[in-house]
């Protein structure tokens, strides 16, 4: 039988939307362990790879989509005790004109290894490993989502090799989500 792995820290909300008449947000990051905790929080700019994944965004999709530029983060480095939390605040930096299109970055949080000694516990090991986890950050020129259409197009019905039918559309986004 294999033991349940356990989160080393919890991070909340996993994603957020930052706007000029919503100009502040906060992530509240709490340690779910029994140790002290070094976690470091950092932007980072990442690409669909077009399978539903991400991967590190080149240099001209950074300039394209990032949004860290128009965002101030604090702090960027927390110490948590055992069950301690810590809030994290994003600020939109309102000095700066906005692109008229949507941005995305995500922070990164990433906590060091805890160089414990690796322990026998019941019948598994506990190990003390990096761990991080990222969550979208996107900022948008405005809060409005009115002016958010769809447009279907391409719809075909086909038999898959299974024998079901399938049907497969193009959706096509304009407007801010």
């Amino acid at each position: 039988p294999s033991n349940p792995a356990a989160a080393q820290f919890i991070v909340a909300p996993l994603r957020t939307v930052i706007h000029p008449d919503r100009p502040k947000t906060t992530f509240a990051i709490s340690n779910a362990t029994d140790r002290n905790l070094s976690i470091r929080i950092e932007w980072i700019d990442l690409s669909s790879d077009g399978n539903g994944g991400y991967r590190p965004a080149t240099r001209d999709e950074r300039k394209a989509l990032s949004a860290s530029p128009y965002l101030t983060l604090s702090p960027t480095r927390v110490r948590l005790e055992p069950g301690g939390k810590e809030e994290i605040v994003v600020v939109l930096n309102t000095s700066v004109d906005l692109p008229n299109e949507e941005r995305r970055s995500h922070l990164l949080f990433s906590s060091t290894a805890l160089r414990n000694e690796i322990q026998k516990v019941g019948s598994g090991l506990e190990a003390d490993i990096g761990l991080a986890v990222s969550t979208p950050v996107i900022v948008r020129p405005t809060k409005k989502t009115n002016d958010i259409a769809v447009q279907l197009s391409g719809p075909s019905l086909n038999r898959g090799e299974d024998g079901h039918l399938e049907l497969s559309v193009e959706l096509e986004r304009t407007g801010f989500l």
